[in-house]
């Protein structure tokens, strides 16, 4: 295991490096096929993340709940190209960011909250992997 560098610069320099050998090792395993990652590194106050495919990271806080990546997808690239509307796009979303929220604010606890959002993928019969973490993130008591 690495140690965990101090500096943000630092940080996002090692979190990358883990993203490229990731890659390297589902390319040598698996010629030509790709894969989903969504990583998140803290250290201290600070949250580094690293995002390709299309698994998303949010965050729920005040009771709005906020995407923090950008899909690697078809449908988001028609859309940054103008041919497909938002609202168009959010057709093609699994479980819509408002039943998201829900099951955040409702939810008894990380391992419960993810049973919850786990089984509405599935129900709506999810397209590919179904994976989800949720984080209870609180200060540091002094």
């Amino acid at each position: 295991m690495l140690p965990v560098p101090d500096r943000p610069g630092d940080l996002l320099n090692a979190l990358e490096d883990g993203v490229r050998r990731a890659d390297t090792a589902v390319g040598a395993a698996a010629p030509g096929s790709g894969t989903t990652l969504t990583a998140g590194v803290w250290t201290g106050d600070r949250l580094a993340l690293a995002h390709v495919g299309d698994g998303r990271a949010y965050l729920l806080r005040d009771g709005e709940l906020v995407r923090l990546t950008r899909d690697h997808t078809v449908v988001q690239a028609r859309v940054e190209a103008g041919e497909l509307d938002p609202a168009e796009a959010a057709a093609h979303a699994v479980v819509p960011e408002a039943e998201i929220r829900s099951a955040l604010v409702a939810g008894s606890g990380p391992g419960d909250t993810v049973r919850v959002l786990a089984a509405l993928a599935e129900e709506r019969g999810g397209p590919d992997d179904v994976s989800c973490v949720v984080a209870d993130v609180v200060p540091a008591r002094s």
